[in-house]
């Protein structure tokens, strides 16, 4: 195929008008030009057919993802730990309050110190049953901190880095 066939003469195809075809130097350049087309065109689909550099670039994203989001839980959780240990603080005072006033009920009662007793022990046992769940959660979150390391730099740490 001649070059006015190609439709290199008219310049088609590269939006550039061709060279020459006297002057050596232009096609040399039309040459060189055409060349690094073609090798930023390859180094394009090597890209896209690339999978393992694909599927690490994905891996990365995704991790960074879960990083957040175990940063953002690791927040809620704190805040949650922090609301029923409040809670629980509250639950045990309103005991202890509990308790001072039955047993100065005790002392002063007499004969019938055993029964205001019994309603004493009663009331408490119903305080601790009715906050048991934020009780039990408020152990948890604790338990939890304590066996992870958390919020210490020990072995979560590592996880927000």
């Amino acid at each position: 195929m001649s070059a006015a066939e190609s439709g290199r003469d008219s310049g088609q195809g590269t939006g550039t008008p061709a060279p020459a075809q006297d002057d050596p130097a232009a096609l040399v350049e039309d040459i060189n030009q055409t060349r690094a087309e073609l090798g930023d065109t390859v180094e394009a689909l090597v890209a896209k057919v690339d999978v393992k550099a694909r599927a690490k670039q994905r891996a990365a994203e995704v991790s960074a993802q879960a990083k957040g989001k175990l940063r953002a839980t690791k927040q809620d959780l704190a805040g949650r730990v922090s609301q029923l240990t409040g809670t629980a603080a509250g639950t045990a005072e309103r005991a202890r309050q509990a308790a001072t006033a039955n047993s100065k009920t005790v002392l002063g009662a007499g004969a019938s110190g055993g029964q205001t007793a019994q309603r004493g022990a009663q009331r408490v046992a119903g305080t601790i049953s009715r906050y048991r769940a934020p009780l039990a959660a408020a152990a948890a979150a604790a338990a939890g901190a304590v066996l992870t390391g958390w919020p210490s730099a020990g072995a979560g740490a590592d996880l927000l880095t």
